[in-house]
Parts: structure tokens; sequence; C-alpha cells
């Protein structure tokens, strides 16, 4: 199960940090925060750069958070685990991620990403092109997963944008794209 975890936009190395080093490995499997790498063009020239893709949230992978929890505030740890906390302790319920949340987490995270030094995926740029009638086709990337969620593709920017649910509710992501083949370049949709 994915349960989230609300850092604060600037904290999310330090707290998986404090995580891994403090609470016992048995009782979560990962613990992460998806970056993007994406383009952005500075003074004329196009610059690969990394973002969050999340900012201020972790994901944490467990089948333990109570236990989990418990040892956080043992640890007398502040990271807010989202969800519903009463005083009584055995009387606590966290927000579980929904399987239609897990689902678009593990495709995007799927196959096409990396991890870097401390153990976050790295979604990759998007390599797409153009078919007949300027249909673009995702080439390869964390997008061929998503399909279904990609509600617009701006070329400019270079930047697909996503829409997931995530916390009950509608969210916008931006995924990084790269422009492999124009439509002139291709003939008769082919790649």
């Amino acid at each position: 199960m994915y349960y989230i975890i609300y850092t604060g936009a600037t904290r999310e190395i330090s707290v998986e940090r404090d995580i891994k080093d403090k609470i016992p490995g048995e009782l979560y499997r990962r613990i992460f925060h998806p970056v993007r790498r994406r383009k952005k063009k500075y003074h004329g020239e196009w610059k690969t750069v990394t973002e969050k893709l999340v900012p201020g949230y972790v994901f944490i992978e467990t089948d333990h958070i109570g236990e989990f929890y418990q040892e956080l505030r043992r640890r007398h740890m502040v990271p807010r685990i989202l969800g519903k906390e009463y005083t009584d302790t055995a009387d606590i319920s966290f927000y579980e991620m929904k399987p239609e949340e897990e689902l678009w987490l593990t495709q995007l995270t799927a196959g096409s990403a990396e991890l870097d030094a401390d153990g976050n995926t790295v979604l990759g740029l998007s390599e797409i092109g153009f078919g007949e009638n300027d249909e673009v086709i995702v080439l390869s990337g964390p997008l061929q997963n998503l399909s279904g969620y990609v509600r617009r593709i701006n070329l400019h920017k270079r930047i697909a944008e996503v829409t997931v649910d995530f916390m009950g509710a509608a969210a916008t992501m931006y995924l990084g794209i790269d422009i492999m083949a124009r439509k002139d370049e291709l003939e008769g949709g082919e790649r």
C-alpha cells in the first residue's frame, strides 16, 4: 500500500534521509518523491532541468503503516502522514492511496524511470513525434503508459499536461517532452 507524507515544499530529501537513518527498514519497502526532467529555454538555448513532480509530498510503500507511524512518534519525528488522526492511537486511520491513484503512480514510474542517488524515481523526457493529421505520437518515456491522462501537449514549453486523481481530487502535473521528429520529417506518418 502507498501512503503520503506531507513534508513542506523544501523538506522532501531531509525527511526521507531521516526516515532511512532512523526507522527500521522492515517497516517500509520504499520511500520516495518522484522528480521529473524537462526542457527549459535559457537565453535562447534549451537546457534539461530536474524538478519535483509533486512538491511537498513523499510517498511511502508499506504494509505496516500503524507501526511505522508509532516509530515516527517514538523518535519525535514530525512528518505528517496524511489521514485522520484521533487522540486514541488505536483509532488512527491514514489516507491510503486509492487503486486509481496507485495506478497512475506505478504507470508513471514503471519502465522508463531511473533512480537517483537518494533512491528517488527520476522521470525522463518523453520523446514525441508526429503522425498523419498532426497526430502526436509518444515514441518513448513516461507518457507511453499515460495516454488516457494526457490533456494537452504544449510544444512551445515542451511539456505535457497530465490530469490524475490525487488525494481524492483532480490534480494537474507537467511532464517533460522532447520533440524527436517534426511532421515534415516523417513520411506518411511512419517513424
